[in-house]
């Protein structure tokens, strides 16, 4: 619900205050105050329960008190609610209590929202909006509960309840996935896709690829996962989109068979229909097969750290030892604290800011906690940031969900101090459009700190799907856009397969 019409909602339950439509942090706080008026008077009236975790989540309050409000609004048999009202509020509290690594209790607060749920489309929508929070894993979690049996037990539920909608199918065979039973998942994937409506091509599509993905796991051979994206192809109709996903997947099952010249030239029929498209490339790279790509499409990049967030600290850092983040910190708190007319104002914008190992690095180690503003792409990511904290503080004071150059591009003209972009400009590639926007926004004398993975030559996408920059363009790139360059420090990056990855650490300065 729109804080809007949350607001206008307040007018009609508390009809003895009119609260007008003038200033919206003042008309927050007054809909927040006649909230906790009520639940003074009532603690357990569900309304103002559910209205005020929604109001305190536009302010960036506890997540614990929103987590718990709403659990208590939707977990209301006493009390009169509207189901949909309960249905939405239980659904807040399962993505808060994600959010915060209650794993369990995310789990459960999904499940009755799902018990109050008798329409297979509402129920699949549901679905839809909350696996993501269900499968992600959370190396610092607080819980104890066995979020696994949790699942399964969810899982059980909705299929005994909706035995014919395929989402459901499709929702057991992730659960089965997850706990390491692959014959089961392919399985219950299979069934999905006998259960297929011909009208919804998207879902047809992706339950033949999810299908296909299951059958190379369980080990089925190379013209059983064929079938199912012969199947798929049809349902791909015109849409390129769709078709490129087929195309690639037809890529990914003669590549894992070993069939190279094939699978190439799938590959290269995506990219046909999805010019740019990410995963034909990163693949291409990986088979030496010549290719010219200065990016990749945003749904790409999107995808990969959606999916690549429930493991992306514990991977990352602890396996890979990823230098990234430190490099960037350490190199800009020198900076802070050396030149006086940086950090005027204390802002710094943090792309690509992922889980926000970056903001943390900063907030520990410069003297005053700056104003950090972080973007990124990733659905997922966003939510991690934002609930990133250090000493019971928020780390980010805002984080928004959009294209880095165009966040920049959003901002007033020298309205900040520094840009950071810790592993960031390896998944853009050509970085001419984000660093000028990075110099518009900057004060006299900001920075940009960025780190980058080292290339012979030029700018090219490596075998490892990420884009390589050379020392000889990053200084052109800096004399192109206005930058002087102030320091280019290379070490190693992170690991490989056991391989160091070479990277450098990189300081544009703005000087008018």
């Amino acid at each position: 619900m729109a804080l809007h019409s949350v607001v206008l909602a307040l007018v009609v339950l508390f009809s003895s205050t009119i609260i007008t439509l003038g200033d919206s942090n003042l008309r927050v706080q007054q809909a927040i105050t006649k909230c906790r008026d009520k639940l003074l008077e009532d603690p357990a009236f569900p309304q103002a329960q559910h209205m005020l975790g929604m109001l305190l989540e536009t302010t960036g309050s506890d997540l614990d008190e929103i987590a718990e409000l709403s659990w208590q609004a939707g977990d209301c048999d006493d009390r009169p609610l509207e189901t949909s009202k309960r249905v939405d509020a239980l659904i807040r509290a399962g993505n808060t209590f994600s959010q915060l690594g209650h794993a369990g209790r995310a789990t459960r607060a999904y499940q009755r929202a799902l018990t109050l749920v008798e329409d297979p489309s509402m129920a699949e929508t549901i679905l839809h909006q909350v696996t993501p929070s269900l499968f992600r894993e959370d190396r610092q979690a607080r819980t104890t509960i066995d979020s696994g049996m949790e699942l399964a037990t969810l899982a059980s539920l909705i299929t005994t309840k909706f035995p014919l909608s395929p989402v459901t199918h499709q929702f057991q065979g992730a659960v089965s996935r997850k706990a390491g039973n692959v014959e089961d998942a392919f399985q219950s994937y299979h069934k999905a896709t006998t259960l297929l409506s011909e009208s919804d091509s998207k879902s047809a599509t992706e339950s033949y690829i999810l299908a296909t993905s299951a059958a190379r796991q369980a080990g089925r051979n190379l013209e059983t996962q064929l079938q199912y994206l012969q199947l798929a192809l049809p349902q791909a109709g015109e849409n390129n989109d769709l078709k490129a996903e087929v195309y690639n997947h037809m890529g990914i099952a003669y590549k894992s068979a070993g069939q190279t010249e094939a699978a190439i030239r799938w590959f290269q029929s995506a990219l046909e229909a999805k010019p740019k498209c990410g995963h034909a490339l990163a693949h291409l790279a990986s088979l030496d097969a010549p290719l010219s790509a200065t990016t990749f499409d945003a749904d790409y990049v999107q995808g990969l750290f959606d999916s690549y967030s429930s493991r992306f600290e514990e991977e990352l850092v602890h396996r890979l030892h990823y230098q990234g983040h430190e490099w960037v910190a350490q190199a800009l708190v020198r900076l802070w604290e050396r030149i006086p007319t940086t950090g005027i104002s204390g802002t710094i914008v943090d792309l690509g800011v992922g889980s926000g190992l970056v903001g943390e690095a900063l907030v520990r180690q410069l003297a005053k906690p700056p104003t950090l503003v972080g973007v990124d792409l990733s659905r997922r990511m966003v939510e991690m940031a934002r609930g990133r904290t250090l000493g019971g503080n928020r780390i980010y004071q805002r984080v928004e969900q959009e294209d880095a150059e165009t966040f920049l591009k959003g901002l007033k003209k020298e309205s900040i101090d520094a840009v950071v972009a810790a592993d960031v400009f390896i998944y853009i590639g050509e970085l001419d459009g984000v660093v000028s926007a990075s110099w518009k926004v900057l004060s006299p004398d900001g920075v940009l700190v960025f780190s980058v993975e080292l290339a012979k030559e030029g700018m090219i996408l490596l075998p490892s799907g990420r884009f390589g920059h050379s020392k000889v363009y990053i200084q052109d790139l800096a004399k192109r856009t206005g930058f002087n360059l102030k320091l280019w420090k290379e070490g190693i990056l992170r690991m490989q397969n056991g391989a160091p990855v070479h990277g450098a650490v990189v300081v544009f300065q703005k000087n008018e």
